[in-house]
């Protein structure tokens, strides 16, 4: 893991962040290049890379957005594509990790456990006065929620049939 750096994400990393995307999350919950460009543009302290330091290619992404308030289980809020602007505040104190992803050939070489960690340190010490912080997870990562759940997040209620499944089925996100 010392091969590897957390380093602020920027439009040339889009590419990148893109592909992690689609190799990362099923098509029907893959967001668009657009979302994680607006990510960047409204937020760009909450955007951050776990990147190789020998090759400086992105082994993972993880971006955050800063909400005034905590929306409780209004799952609008939360919807896969939204606009970062509608809720964003420059001295919000509500953290949202909006998405994460790892590339596949680095799982569970504990790498996706010190992205989250330290991203959010990372994030958290160029954003003064969060003082929460949210996500949502498909109750099927395990995997994920392992990372989630070590790192101090617990689940507080649920969005059922949140998430598309490729089976056309609808899964559970956890908040």
């Amino acid at each position: 893991t010392e091969r590897f750096i957390i380093d602020r994400a920027e439009p040339a990393d889009l590419g990148a962040v893109m592909a992690l995307e689609r190799a990362s999350f099923a098509p029907g919950i893959v967001e668009d290049g657009a979302v994680f460009r607006a990510r960047m543009e409204t937020f760009p302290a909450g955007f951050v890379l776990l990147r190789d330091a020998e090759t400086g290619a992105a082994a993972g992404y993880l971006c955050a957005e800063r909400w005034a308030a905590d929306p409780g289980d209004d799952a609008d809020c939360f919807s896969l594509g939204h606009d970062p602007a509608a809720r964003y505040s420059p001295d919000g104190t509500v953290l949202y990790t909006a998405s994460m992803a790892v590339s596949p050939a680095y799982r569970g070489s504990g790498l996706g456990a010190l992205l989250f960690s330290r991203g959010r340190e990372r994030i958290m010490a160029a954003a003064p006065g969060i003082d929460s912080e949210l996500l949502i997870v498909n109750e099927d990562w395990a995997g994920a929620r392992r990372i989630y759940e070590r790192a101090g997040c617990a689940a507080r209620g649920s969005l059922p049939a949140f998430f598309a499944a490729p089976d056309g089925t609808r899964r559970t996100a956890i908040v």
